[in-house]
């Protein structure tokens, strides 16, 4: 686009959640609760990346 510059962003990548975190996540989210279903349908079809378009 003309007069748009690309922003550069330096980063190390996203934290990949430790097996406690999820458990401590599920624990919280009660089954029934919506962001119970999307981390389990994440974690269940082996979604590296969710917001990853193919």
């Amino acid at each position: 686009m003309i007069g748009v510059s690309k922003v550069s962003v330096k980063s190390d990548g996203f934290h990949t959640w430790t097996v406690d975190q999820v458990e401590k996540y599920r624990e919280h989210h009660k089954l029934g609760t919506k962001p119970r279903l999307a981390i389990d349908i994440l974690l269940f079809l082996g979604c590296a990346d969710p917001m990853q378009s193919s």
